[in-house]
């Protein structure tokens, strides 16, 4: 999972999804799920990064559309954590018996 100014892109094996920011419109929900969140009708997978996290993240871009051409800046990201009252982005570790996913980076 990919966060851009632009949108956003699930790198899947086969084929990557790009979902565009406006495509969500303010207030529309990213609902979690154990390994996945629901973007719209689509389901993106979250091996690698908490979901309830990445949930927020997408509602606070799509509430927020001002604050998504930083995405990708240490400042950004320094902004984000504080409005989310965290002090670090919460990953998840893959147990050995589960399919590598989706690589999530910061830039």
């Amino acid at each position: 999972m990919r966060l851009r100014p632009d949108g956003m892109v699930d790198r899947r094996p086969v084929r990557p999804v790009f979902i565009p920011w406006q495509s969500l419109g303010p207030g529309r929900p990213a609902v979690a799920g154990r390994f996945q969140i629901l973007v719209g009708r689509r389901g993106l997978a979250t091996w690698n990064i908490d979901s309830t996290f990445l949930a927020r993240v997408i509602q606070e871009y799509a509430d927020h559309p001002e604050h998504r051409p930083a995405i990708g800046t240490e400042a950004e990201l320094r902004r984000l954590l504080d409005q989310l009252a965290l002090s670090a982005v919460p990953t998840r570790v893959r147990p050995p018996w589960e399919p590598a996913g989706i690589e999530v980076r910061g830039r």
